[in-house]
């Protein structure tokens, strides 16, 4: 049979070395991948479950956090209405770096799940996200793609974004300029000092022919 994507399963194996001779039976389990994500895709994180700073493991269901933080772990999944979104959601990313400690590492980067670039070619698309500034230091994001989610080495630069803003907006950046053999786009939060940030409503979809204005909320 064919297994499911994004299941997780259990299986058990012993040797048989002859009649009435076998082994004790071994159990072990593991994890099929998601599947390509179908265009237009938006995550507003309100089906999966929050999580904290020092939960690690925790995060968005077929997301990756690239990090080599080792104490905390940012982002994460937190709840509140007050910091949402989501019109009648309750669910958003909260963000927090620094260099002030290696405890929350060097890098953090939040990777998409996988873009099937036969169908949709990276630089035909476009990604988009709601965030707000929650310090007084600017929170600077870089978009790019990547090959490996787990290795931010294969991170390509393709724009850069400041959220200076005090209250919700949305960013877009166009992945046109994109040349790589890249499949999961990816949002890296640039450590210089300390900022915060809430982040909400992400999009991954088809550019249009005409882009919209930049500049306004």
């Amino acid at each position: 049979s064919i297994l499911t994507a994004n299941t997780s399963y259990t299986f058990r194996v012993r040797s048989i070395c002859g009649a009435g001779d076998t082994s004790f039976w071994r159990v072990y389990n593991f994890s099929t991948p998601c599947n390509y994500i179908s265009l237009p895709y938006s995550q507003d994180f309100e089906l999966d479950s929050t999580s904290t700073s020092t939960t690690g493991s925790a995060f968005v269901n077929c997301w990756t956090r690239c990090t080599d933080a080792n104490q905390y772990y940012y982002p994460y999944i937190s709840s509140g209405s007050s910091y949402n979104h989501t019109p009648g959601g309750s669910k958003y990313m909260y963000w927090y770096a620094t260099s002030s400690s290696s405890g929350y590492g060097s890098y953090t980067c939040l990777v998409m799940p996988d873009v099937d670039t036969s169908v949709y070619p990276i630089n035909t698309l476009q990604v988009s996200f709601c965030a707000y500034q929650s310090s007084s230091t600017t929170p600077i994001i870089e978009v790019g793609v990547m090959t490996d989610p787990y290795d931010i080495n294969t991170f390509e630069w393709v724009g850069t974004v400041s959220i200076t803003n005090p209250t919700y907006r949305d960013f877009i950046v166009r992945l046109d300029s994109y040349t790589g053999n890249g499949t999961f786009v990816a949002i890296k939060g640039v450590v210089n000092n300390y900022w915060y940030a809430y982040m909400d409503d992400f999009k991954l979809e088809v550019a249009p022919d005409c882009p919209r204005v930049e500049g306004k909320s």
